[in-house]
């Protein structure tokens, strides 16, 4: 009889519409899609955005509010689609998520001493138990390995499977979020009538939207500019080696505006996207509190990639999205402050996939890119905080086969 992972690449092969599902402070946003079987890419049928209610600062405070503003954006999004939706991958970020470093080590447990999955699943284990105290009130979504020791030897590989030795040792970063806001997250929508069968980190659903390949080897950041939020994930070798959300957002910038010129917040959104004729005088005004407080955003993420030797070493530069990535200028304000190339976020795979010019929808993307890779059996490593445990011990079980 097939196991269930084995049937998972079949049910997702037939053309089953799912969404990807964004709940920012500023809008909920949901793409839906298909995906081409051949390419593994999702293909957009329909999206919607709504202003979001019940929340504050990343966090639900009322999910009945919450609840009603997925749906209206589900029904929204459904709009002239073939299909019911009914699985979501849902992205998740605020102020909650937050990275965490441990190492974990492990006797290798076949008596040829090759190592397999089941010793890295037990190095991750042990990193867990020693993290405990500081994830009591944490779920952690993503396990990602940055180094491996095999007898104490660093080993330079992206996974030590299929070596020999008698003892390892993983370094690993782990992606967490406050469990009660996800749980708050998870109800909202889950009333809103969607099952969830996916749910990622959001600076990481955008990265693998709008960071190629390429990129994400060689060293690349991408930065997330939301209405309360900036969140950074800095990528190397292709793993994430740093995942921070920052308690500052596009709506600082507006409160700066509002003061300044002694004006509504509501007219000084307008004066920020520039959609309300303004004299030259305040037009510049406005340009210089905006560019000011850019400054000061591209500096605090300065300061990071500073402190994880990161400052100036990324060749693949800087990717920036979210909706304040609409700000003018704002490439040029962070090449000049962080030293390295910088381009607003865009995603191209095919005029009849994702074509993404609005780089605010990054993070919904990115959801459905990853949620339909890891149910066709495709998970990029880390993605799934425990993958493939059944397999790993049957790896284990074969070393005492004759």
């Amino acid at each position: 009889m097939a196991s269930l992972s084995s049937l998972l690449p079949w049910l997702f092969s037939r053309q089953e519409v799912v969404a990807g599902v964004d709940v920012g402070s500023f809008q909920v946003r949901i793409a839906i899609a298909s995906h081409d079987g051949d390419r593994n890419v999702p293909v957009i049928l329909g999206r919607a955005a709504t202003p979001s209610r019940g929340l504050r600062h990343g966090y639900i405070v009322d999910t009945a509010a919450a609840t009603k503003v997925v749906r209206a954006t589900l029904e929204a999004a459904q709009q002239g689609v073939d299909g019911t939706v009914r699985r979501a991958f849902v992205a998740v970020g605020g102020t909650g998520l937050d990275e965490f470093h441990a190492t974990g080590e492990t006797l290798v447990g076949r008596p040829d001493q090759v190592i397999t999955k089941a010793d890295v699943a037990a190095a991750q284990m042990h990193a867990e138990e020693r993290l405990a105290p500081q994830l009591q009130n944490y779920r952690i979504l993503h396990a990602f390995p940055l180094r491996y020791r095999i007898d104490g030897k660093e080993i330079p590989v992206t996974s030590p499977e299929g070596l020999r030795g008698s003892r390892i040792a993983v370094d690993f970063l782990f992606v967490a979020t406050i469990e009660k806001h996800l749980n708050d997250l998870l109800s909202a929508i889950e009333e809103a009538g969607l099952e969830v069968a996916g749910i990622y980190a959001s600076p990481i659903a955008a990265a693998h939207a709008m960071l190629s390949k390429e990129q994400r080897h060689i060293g690349a950041a991408l930065v997330n500019i939301g209405a309360h939020t900036l969140s950074l994930v800095v990528y190397d070798e292709g793993v994430p080696v740093s995942v921070k959300v920052f308690p500052i957002g596009a709506s600082e910038i507006t409160k700066d505006i509002a003061l300044t010129l002694k004006i509504d917040t509501r007219e000084a959104e307008l004066m920020q996207w520039k959609k309300v004729a303004m004299e030259d005088e305040v037009r510049e005004r406005v340009q210089e509190i905006t560019t000011f407080r850019l400054q000061e955003m591209f500096r605090l993420i300065d300061r990071h990639l500073q402190s994880i030797q990161r400052s100036r070493l990324l060749p693949g530069g800087v990717v920036i999205t979210g909706g304040g990535s609409a700000f003018h200028r704002i490439d040029e304000i962070a090449r000049t402050v962080l030293a390295l190339p910088a381009r607003i976020g865009s995603f191209q795979r095919g005029p009849q996939h994702i074509a993404v010019k609005d780089a605010s929808w990054a993070v919904a993307y990115g959801a459905l890119l990853l949620g339909l890779r890891e149910h066709q059996g495709n998970t990029p490593p880390g993605i799934n905080p425990h993958p493939s445990w059944w397999e790993g011990i049957l790896e284990w079980v074969r070393g005492y086969l004759p």
